[in-house]
């Protein structure tokens, strides 16, 4: 007998229902912690694959530029970003281009001007950083640092720092040298200069016809 009111089978579909709604959301749990951990994984593929990085800094208008050369003659610079294993991250022309104007107008403004290398292998031998004063813009002296470091998990070593100054342009200075042995140890650090700009720009011809620094350019400003 059919008592009123009553439905049969609607107890399991409730029950049905309730655990849809559980399976849902332990997915979507899962979902966002996969995410997370591909996330984290990347990040730490990234990191592993830089071992090292060359960081140029400097503080006034003037357009510096970072050069690094490998054992096998590969050069990164403004003109050629990446070349063997090594990388640019970008061309500072000066802190006059390191503006930015928020929606109402305001302007925030960076004064610390930086260009990095990484290195993302071992190539066994000698590496060469140079710096370049691609435009003068100011009077003073330009102090700038160019740092080694060692990328690691617990955090990145400075291996090496050195201290140069810019008084015109087109002045070309040598911040260090380092081999890298077969495991990755840099040994033989020195600054013994070696100067090759101009031979880059005759190899990796730009715009520009001149490379002493004479007269104007907008190649990389």
């Amino acid at each position: 007998m059919k008592l009123h009111g009553h439905f049969p089978g609607i107890p399991t579909v409730d029950t049905l229902m309730g655990l849809f709604l559980v399976v849902a959301v332990l997915l979507r749990l899962s979902l966002l912690e996969a995410n997370i951990n591909s996330g984290k994984a990347s990040a730490e593929r990234i990191k592993q694959n830089d071992l090292f990085d060359i960081k140029l800094q400097w503080a006034s208008p003037d357009d510096m530029d970072l050069y690094c050369m490998d054992p096998l003659h590969h050069l990164v610079f403004f003109r050629r970003m990446a070349d063997g294993l090594m990388v640019l991250d970008h061309d500072d022309t000066g802190n006059q281009s390191n503006t930015l104007t928020l929606p109402d107008g305001r302007q925030v403004k960076s004064y610390m001007d930086e260009e990095n290398v990484t290195i993302k292998g071992i190539v066994p031998g000698e590496y060469i950083i140079n710096v370049h004063c691609y435009g003068k813009r100011g009077k003073e002296v330009t102090p700038v640092t160019v740092t080694l470091f060692k990328i690691t998990d617990a955090g990145d070593i400075n291996i090496y720092s050195s201290a140069l100054k810019f008084d015109h342009q087109g002045q070309e200075e040598t911040a260090f040298r380092f081999t890298l042995t077969n495991d990755g140890t840099p040994v033989d650090i020195n600054r013994l200069p070696h100067h090759f700009v101009a031979a880059a720009w005759d190899k990796y011809p730009g715009r520009v016809a001149s490379r002493n620094g004479a007269g104007t350019s907008q190649e990389n400003q």
